[in-house]
C-alpha cells in the first residue's frame, strides 16, 4: 500500500527535539496515519472496532471471492444479531484480522435476506436504537453447510497441492 510506506519513510526522517517545525510534522504524520487506517488502498473505508489501535498486530487478511456470505451466515447462525453486531462478531471470531467494506458487507446482507437464507425483523438494540436483526432461517441453514462443505473440500485440495515437492509430482 503507498500509503502506508509513505508513512513509514515521513517518520523514519523524524529528528528529535523540540523544534516547532518537527512538531508540526508530527501533527501532519499523525492525520496523514489516521486517513491511512481508513482507506483500504482502493480509497474505500474499512470496518475496524478499533479505529486507533496503532500498528495492528497481525497482518489484515483479505477476503476470497465469495466468501463474505459464507462468513455471514456462520455468524448469524450462532444466534440473532444486527447488522453491526454482525460484523463485530465477524472479526471477534477472525481475531481481528478481516477487515470487511461496509458497503459489501450490507450488501450481502441484503442478497442474504432477498435468498431467503437469513430473516431481519426489527428490533430495539442494546443501546435503546431501532434495528434490524437478522436470523438464519431453514434454507439458510442448508446454505451454510454446503457452503462449509465446499470451502472445506477446497481449502483440503489447495493445501495439498502447496504441500507437494518437486520429486513427488
Amino acid at each position: 500500500m503507498r500509503t502506508a510506506l509513505c508513512i513509514a519513510r515521513i517518520s523514519s526522517n523524524r529528528t528529535s527535539g523540540p523544534d516547532p517545525e518537527s512538531e508540526s510534522a508530527e501533527l501532519a504524520e499523525d492525520a496523514i496515519a489516521q486517513v491511512a487506517v481508513l482507506l483500504d488502498g482502493k480509497g474505500e473505508s474499512v470496518y475496524s472496532p478499533f479505529p486507533d489501535r496503532g500498528e495492528p498486530l497481525m497482518k489484515p487478511v483479505e477476503l476470497p471471492q465469495g466468501t463474505l456470505e459464507m462468513l455471514i451466515l456462520k455468524a448469524v447462525s450462532l444466534g440473532p444479531l444486527h447488522g453491526y453486531g454482525i460484523l463485530l462478531r465477524i472479526q471477534q471470531i477472525s481475531g481481528e484480522r478481516l477487515e470487511i467494506l461496509q458497503g459489501s458487507f450490507y450488501t450481502a446482507i441484503y442478497r442474504l435476506e432477498r435468498r431467503g437464507w437469513i430473516r431481519g425483523e426489527w428490533g430495539e438494540s442494546e443501546n435503546n436504537r431501532r434495528a434490524r436483526f437478522y436470523s438464519l432461517t431453514a434454507a439458510g441453514t442448508r446454505q451454510l453447510k454446503t457452503e462449509t462443505a465446499k470451502w472445506t473440500d477446497m481449502a483440503a485440495v489447495v493445501a495439498g497441492i502447496l504441500r507437494k515437492k518437486a520429486g513427488e509430482i
